[in-house]
């Protein structure tokens, strides 16, 4: 119980330190206004509750809205920050994965040794998501991949943690709630239904 405790810890402590950084490096280049292609669009839709381009990414639109209420000087900019939150947990999430993925392979770490190669492993796989050309790219504009990237990971985790959880009590409550994150993702991006086969 010690040894889950001390990885709960630092397993925190270290997603809580690649979100500063990564969100840090995302602010500073973050665009301060409309950039080319998809966003103008998207930014004008979330600031009027319109509908941009078929598919139509409804659940997008609503949750940019809230963003564009944020008090800044342009509008873009509240919608552009929804896109580097999104990233960041994405990135964040990813780490998680792959701590969990390595805990369920190879158990709790026990030593100093074991914890630096489970939690730098962690590290490495979001730093390399986070910094990795088309992420980068979607997380400093108004676009609907980082915010379904962070759907897709969220998902991801969710199933990994039903997966060590599931001879528990209440351990569908996991399902229903992967389900309806799935289901409310086709209003965001088709594409987040790749997760689906890995579910079924």
């Amino acid at each position: 119980m010690e040894l889950e405790d001390s990885h709960s810890r630092w397993n925190l402590i270290v997603a809580a330190a690649l979100f500063v950084v990564i969100l840090s490096c995302y602010l500073v280049i973050l665009s301060p206004t409309v950039s080319f292609w998809d966003s103008g669009e998207f930014i004008a839709t979330a600031t009027i509750l319109g509908i941009p381009h078929p598919p139509g990414t409804p659940f997008y639109v609503l949750v940019a809205h809230l963003f564009s209420m944020l008090p800044f000087h342009e509008k873009a900019l509240g919608v552009n920050l929804f896109s580097a939150l999104s990233g960041t947990f994405s990135a964040v999430f990813l780490y998680l994965i792959t701590v969990k993925l390595l805990v369920m392979w190879r158990g709790v770490p026990r030593s100093k040794r074991e914890k630096a190669i489970i939690y730098v492993s962690g590290a490495c796989a979001a730093i390399a998501g986070a910094f990795s050309s088309s992420h980068w790219e979607d997380c400093i504009e108004a676009e609907v991949y980082a915010a379904s990237s962070l759907l897709m990971s969220v998902t991801i985790w969710l199933m990994l943690r039903w997966l060590e959880h599931r001879h528990e009590e209440g351990s569908r409550n996991g399902l229903v709630l992967i389900c309806y994150l799935l289901a409310l993702s086709i209003g965001l991006h088709l594409g987040t239904g790749l997760v689906l086969p890995a579910f079924i």
